[in-house]
C-alpha cells in the first residue's frame, strides 16, 4: 500500500505537468538505476498505486481512455522503438525495471523502502527510513491465563487463646503454636493469660507509679471530604504530666468516655465525634520509654522477652527491643500502621478502659495501601509509603465499601494483643488506661524483614532501621554470603499477586531478548521501594494485570452492621424469666423480691470516711481552679486573659468560659502569657483566603501592605488553643 496522489476525473494524462502533480519524494526514490541510453521522462501525472503486496498487477491511474494493450507495449519495447508513448511511460519504466533487474530483486528493494502502513513524514527531507516500532507479544500469550486466586475465608475470624500456665511460660513455643493454627493469617489474635500470671503485683494506682509522660500527643483530627477519613495531626508541645494528673484529665468531665450500652454503640460515637469541631482533642501519653512490670518477672516480661532480637540484637531501640507505656483516654486512637521491619508486636493491657482494635491481614494489607492513596493524594505525591507515617485514620465501613474487610477486636483488662508481621492495624482507647507495647521477632520474621519496604521520603539510608546481618547469619547462614553481595533477591512474603506476576512476565521476558539485564535490575530495584508496577514496564508491553484496586460502587449504608435482636441472642432461660415476669404484670401481681446483705457499721464507716476525704480533696481543688479563672477573667498577673487574647477576627464567637478554662488549665513557670492560637483542625481554619475580604487584601500575598494583620474574616476557628512552652504544668 503505497501513497497515490489525488486527482480530478477529466484530467487529460498529456497535460504538461505542474508542482502539485509532481510525486511525492518517497515514489521518485523507487526509481532503479538504468542504463544511460535509456532517458526516462518526467511523469506527467506521477502516481502508482500499489494494489497488492506483489507486484504481478500495477495499474496506473493516468492512463488514457483508450490505451494500448499490454501486449503492443511489451513488443514495442522489445525492438527498440525510439518513440515512446509519453502516456505509457509508466509501463516502460516497468519494463525497464523487468529487463535491468530481477523481479524478485525488486520486491525486496520495495519491501525495505517502502513505509509501515499509515507512516506519513512530509516534512522529512532525509532518505533515511524509520524502523518501525517492535511489537511484543502481551503477557497472556506467554504466560497463559491469569490463575485464579484462593481466597481463605478464615482470615477473617480472627483468634482468642487461653493457655495454661505451662503453655503460657515459653513464648517461642507459644506463639509457634498460634501460627501453626492459622492466627497469623489473621493478622492479629488475643492471648487471654493465665490467673497465675501477674505482671505486677503491687497494683495500679496512679499515685504510686512514678514516671512522667515527657511528650504527650494532642491529636487534632483533621478530617478530609471523605466521611470516615482523616488525618491526625500530633501536637508534642504541650506540658508533661505525671500518672495521677493525666488520669485527673482523662477522667474530666471534657475528656471522659460519653454513656453507652456496648462497645458497638461507642464505635459509633468514636467516628462520629471524631468530625465534630469543637469537641477538645484527645491527649494520648504515648511513647513513654518505660516498663510498669515487675523487674523480677520471668514469663513474657515485657522489657525483656524471649525472641531474637534479645539473643541476636545488641543496640536498644525504644519501642523495638524496649517498652513503650502507653496511657490512653477516651478517642485516643494509634492510626494505621504496620510496625517497624515488619516485627512482631505485643500489646499488654495492664489496667483501665478497653482498647478496639482494627487489623487487615497481611495478605491484603495491599488494598488498604492502595485505598489510603486514592483518599490522600497529597500525602502520596510526598511518600508514595505514605502509611509509614502513623497519620492517617479510615474507617472499617469506607474500607468495605471499597473491598477493603478488617478485622475487629476489643482488647479488655489484661489481655495481649498479638499482631503478625506485616498486618496493618490501629484502633482507639474507651477511656483511661495504661498499656505496654514491645516488637519481638521469630525465625519466619527473617524473610519480612529483609523484604521490608520503608519511607521514601527520607532516603534510602533510613531504610532500615537496625543492622540485619546478625540476624540472617544466625537464622539463614546458607543465604548470608548472597545476601551481603545483594544476590539474594526476592518479593516481600505477603507481596499480591500482580506483582508475582510481573516478576514472572520480567524474568520471561529477560530470557526472551525484550528487557536487558540492566533494565532487570532497575525493575527489582523499584519494586523494592515501591509496590507498584513500574511505568515503564506498563508502557512497553501489553499486560493482563494491574496494579490498581477499582473501587466497589457501593452505598455505605451497604457496610452498616446489623445487630440481632435481642429476642434472638439471649438464652432460653432468660427468655422463660422474662415470659413469666410479663405473665405477672398482666394478672397485677408485681412481686419483685431483691435479696441484699446489711453491710456491717464498721465496713460503711471506712467507705463514709474515704468518700468524704475524697469529697473535700474535689472541693479544694475545684476552688484553686476557679480562683484561675477568676484571675484569668480579671486580666491580672501573667495567667490574665487579657483584652485581646483570642479577639481577632479569626476567633469570632468564641466561647469565654471555654478560653478561661483552657488557661487556667495551665500555669507557667517562666511567667510568660502565652497567647491563643488556632487549632488547625476545625472547619474554619482548613478553609482556604477568600483573597476578597478587606483582611486578605491587607496580606502581602495579595498585595496588601500587611498593617491590619488578621485572619481571612472566613476563616474562623471554633477552638483555640492556648500555646505553651516547656516550662508550663498542666493544674489539674
Amino acid at each position: 500500500m503505497g501513497y497515490s496522489h489525488p486527482r480530478e476525473e477529466d484530467e487529460e494524462c498529456g497535460d504538461a505537468p505542474n508542482k502539485e502533480d509532481i510525486p511525492p519524494l518517497k515514489i521518485r526514490r523507487l526509481e532503479s538505476p538504468v542504463k544511460d541510453e535509456y532517458k526516462i521522462p518526467k511523469l506527467s501525472n506521477g502516481d502508482i498505486k500499489y494494489v497488492k503486496e506483489e507486484l504481478n498487477e500495477i495499474n496506473h491511474t493516468l492512463l488514457k481512455r483508450e490505451f494500448e494493450a499490454k501486449t503492443d507495449v511489451t513488443s514495442d519495447l522489445n525492438e527498440n522503438n525510439d518513440k515512446i508513448d509519453s502516456d505509457c511511460s509508466s509501463f516502460k519504466i516497468l519494463s525497464e525495471l523487468k529487463n535491468e533487474t530481477d523481479v524478485d530483486d525488486i520486491k525486496r528493494e520495495i519491501e525495505v523502502k517502502r513505509p509501515p502502513t499509515g507512516y506519513v513524514d512530509a516534512e522529512s527531507d532525509s532518505d533515511e527510513e524509520v524502523e518501525p516500532p517492535r511489537v511484543y507479544p502481551p503477557t497472556k500469550d506467554i504466560l497463559g491465563e491469569v490463575p485464579q486466586e484462593e481466597i481463605d475465608e478464615d482470615i477473617w475470624k480472627p483468634m482468642t487463646f487461653y493457655p495454661t500456665y505451662e503453655e503460657f511460660k515459653d513464648l517461642q513455643k507459644f506463639v509457634t503454636y498460634m501460627e501453626s493454627k492459622g492466627a497469623h493469617k489473621r493478622g492479629i489474635a488475643k492471648i487471654v493469660p493465665p490467673k497465675e500470671w501477674i505482671p505486677r503485683k503491687k497494683g495500679y494506682n496512679p499515685s504510686d507509679i512514678d514516671i512522667e509522660l515527657d511528650h504527650p500527643v494532642q491529636q487534632n483530627i483533621s478530617v478530609t471530604e471523605v466521611e470516615g477519613a482523616f488525618k491526625t495531626i500530633s501536637d508534642r508541645s504541650i506540658p508533661h504530666f505525671t500518672v495521677e494528673k493525666y488520669m485527673r484529665l482523662a477522667t474530666n468531665e471534657k475528656y471522659i468516655t460519653p454513656p453507652h450500652n456496648s462497645y458497638e454503640e461507642l464505635e459509633e460515637l468514636y467516628w462520629k465525634q471524631n468530625v465534630d469541631d469543637k469537641l477538645p482533642a484527645p491527649i494520648y501519653g504515648a511513647d513513654v520509654c518505660d516498663s510498669i512490670t515487675d523487674p523480677e518477672e520471668k514469663v513474657w516480661n515485657i522489657k525483656r522477652l524471649d525472641s531474637l532480637l534479645t539473643e541476636v540484637m545488641e543496640e536498644q531501640i525504644p519501642g523495638v527491643n524496649m517498652p513503650y507505656l502507653y496511657f490512653g483516654m477516651w478517642k485516643a486512637t494509634f492510626s494505621w500502621h504496620i510496625e517497624d521491619m515488619d516485627l512482631y508486636g505485643v500489646n499488654l493491657l495492664h489496667y483501665g478502659a478497653p482498647k478496639t482494635w482494627y487489623c487487615v491481614p497481611p495478605e491484603e494489607g495491599y488494598k488498604l495501601e492502595q485505598v489510603a492513596q486514592k483518599l490522600f493524594p497529597d500525602m502520596t505525591t510526598a511518600c508514595y509509603n505514605l502509611m509509614r507515617h502513623k497519620a492517617i485514620m479510615i474507617s472499617p465501613k469506607l474500607l468495605e465499601a471499597n473491598g477493603v474487610r478488617v478485622n475487629k477486636m476489643v482488647q479488655e483488662e489484661r489481655n495481649m494483643i498479638i499482631v503478625f508481621p506485616h498486618a496493618y492495624h490501629s484502633g482507639f482507647n474507651h477511656g483511661f488506661n495504661m498499656a505496654e507495647s514491645t516488637n519481638f521477632a521469630l525465625p519466619r520474621w527473617m524473610e519480612y524483614g529483609k523484604r521490608f519496604r520503608d519511607c521514601v521520603c527520607r532516603g534510602q539510608d533510613d531504610e532500615v532501621s537496625f543492622n540485619l546481618k546478625p540476624f540472617v547469619k544466625k537464622v539463614q547462614p546458607d543465604r548470608y554470603e548472597a545476601w551481603k553481595r545483594g544476590n539474594d533477591w526476592a518479593l516481600h512474603p505477603a507481596d499480591p499477586w500482580f506483582l508475582k506476576r510481573l516478576y514472572l512476565d520480567a524474568q520471561v521476558r529477560l530470557d526472551r531478548g525484550e528487557i536487558s539485564e540492566d533494565e532487570m535490575k532497575k525493575l527489582k530495584r523499584e519494586v523494592r521501594k515501591k509496590r507498584k508496577i513500574p511505568d515503564w514496564f506498563k508502557d512497553r508491553f501489553e499486560l493482563d494485570y494491574c496494579d490498581d484496586l477499582k473501587y466497589l460502587d457501593v452505598d455505605l449504608t451497604d457496610c452498616i452492621e446489623v445487630l440481632e435482636s435481642p429476642a434472638k441472642i439471649t438464652s432460653p432461660r432468660v427468655m422463660s424469666a422474662k415470659r413469666r415476669l410479663m405473665d405477672m404484670v398482666e394478672d397485677g401481681k408485681i412481686n419483685v423480691n431483691v435479696k441484699m446483705n446489711k453491710l456491717r457499721s464498721s465496713t460503711a464507716n471506712i467507705y463514709l470516711e474515704e468518700m468524704k476525704a475524697y469529697e473535700e480533696m474535689k472541693a479544694e481543688l475545684m476552688r484553686e481552679e476557679q480562683e484561675r479563672k477568676d484571675a484569668a477573667a480579671s486580666g491580672l498577673g501573667d495567667q490574665g486573659l487579657g483584652s485581646g487574647a483570642a479577639r481577632g477576627v479569626g476567633f469570632a464567637g468564641t466561647n469565654m468560659e471555654d478560653l478561661l478554662e483552657k488557661r487556667s488549665r495551665v500555669v507557667c513557670k517562666a511567667k510568660k502569657k502565652h497567647r491563643f492560637k488556632a487549632c488547625t483542625k476545625c472547619t474554619g481554619c482548613r478553609k482556604e483566603n477568600c483573597g476578597e475580604c478587606e483582611y486578605c487584601l491587607d496580606m502581602p500575598r495579595f498585595g496588601g501592605m500587611g498593617v491590619i494583620k488578621q485572619k481571612c474574616q472566613d476563616r474562623v476557628c471554633v477552638n483555640p488553643i492556648v500555646t505553651t512552652c516547656d516550662q508550663c504544668v498542666w493544674t489539674i
